[in-house]
């Protein structure tokens, strides 16, 4: 771009490296002691923390599923909306080419368990009555739904 602004900042300047690690000071101090403070203080009233979570899950769970699932569908809808769309087409820079040929994306998808066949042939199960679908053979040959 030409319209970049000049400055003498250098992105990570302010970084301190203990360890070999590049930490950047007020983020890692500020989240690291949130962190700490509230385990600390989980562990000292876990009966109290034990009925709060108790509260909260339902709580949440109850006043929030329309936005669960409001959010779940506007991101499915917003996928098919790049498929079909020339949106689809648009690229993120020059020379930008996808990193991964298509079958060794889905192959690294199903492996780091992102995805799993076997969750799709079972949701295609639901669809068909076939015993095929619905699990997997244990020993002995029986099938098993575990």
């Amino acid at each position: 771009m030409s319209d970049d602004i000049k400055t003498s900042y250098k992105i990570g300047q302010d970084n301190i490296t203990p360890f070999g690690l590049d930490i950047h000071n007020p983020v890692f101090l500020i989240s690291g002691l949130s962190i700490v403070a509230f385990v600390l203080i989980t562990l000292m009233f876990q009966e109290g923390a034990a009925a709060f979570f108790g509260w909260l899950r339902p709580a949440i769970t109850s006043t929030f599923d329309w936005f669960f699932l409001s959010a779940a569908n506007i991101f499915v809808l917003f996928g098919i909306l790049l498929v079909v769309t020339p949106l689809g087409k648009v690229r993120l820079g020059p020379g930008c080419h996808p990193g991964f040929q298509l079958y060794r994306l889905v192959c690294h998808v199903v492996c780091c368990r992102y995805g799993d066949w076997s969750d799709v042939l079972r949701g295609i199960g639901t669809y068909f009555p076939f015993r095929v679908f619905h699990g997997r053979r244990g020993r002995g040959g029986q099938w098993r739904t575990d």
